[in-house]
């Protein structure tokens, strides 16, 4: 995969991407001053959420609603 570093030397503080084996992102340098680098945190927007995982029971549904939601996660839910 690739991953995003910055070097740790603060003179330097290059910031660089690296193809590498998460087995080895220990052991990664610089590639201008030779010095350690460490892995930076990278957010992703693509995460799968299933329909239901929100779903509790609340004000927006009546009894009934809430039993049907159980049984079929997937009706819809707006009102």
């Amino acid at each position: 995969m690739i991953y995003s570093f910055q070097c740790l030397d603060h003179n330097c503080a290059y910031e660089f991407e690296a193809k590498i084996r998460i087995a080895k992102i220990d052991e990664m340098r610089c590639p201008r001053c030779g010095a350690e680098a460490e892995k930076l945190f990278a957010a992703t927007s693509n995460v799968f959420i299933p329909a239901y995982f929100h779903t509790m029971k609340s004000d927006v549904f009546d009894y009934q609603d809430w039993r049907n939601l159980k049984k079929n996660p997937n009706m819809e839910r707006a009102k």
